[in-house]
């Protein structure tokens, strides 16, 4: 599933979304979308996604939302890193407040963890 997505966003990462307040699902949304003042209109781009993907990545990791304060994607207190080194990888560069620094599609379809062969 998430092979599918990234290869049809291979060559689209710059897709805009205007919004108004904050959306989405508060555990899996990017800081920029759950965070957005209400009543305003915001803009995210596809950078938004590759933060939900890292969420959900990091739940299935570690069984529990990844922590909105930066470094956003070390595990959880008590619990060890991931030994899959490409899987702390991805969550690294997905789990990024600021959406010019954070991983795009055609990024996430090139890297070992998330390619197709």
């Amino acid at each position: 599933m998430i092979n599918e997505y990234l290869l049809r966003c291979r060559n689209k990462f710059f897709v805009f979304i205007y919004r108004i307040g904050s959306n989405g699902t508060w555990f899996y949304s990017a800081p920029e979308v759950t965070h957005a003042p209400k009543y305003q209109v915001t803009m995210h781009t596809s950078k938004a996604d590759a933060w939900s993907w890292g969420a959900v990545l990091y739940r299935m990791t570690y069984l529990v939302p990844p922590d909105y304060k930066p470094p956003c994607h070390h595990p959880p207190k008590n619990q060890s890193t991931s030994r899959d080194s490409n899987l702390v990888d991805v969550l690294r560069h997905t789990l990024v407040h600021d959406p010019r620094e954070r991983a795009d599609s055609p990024w996430l379809a090139r890297h070992p963890y998330t390619a197709t062969a």
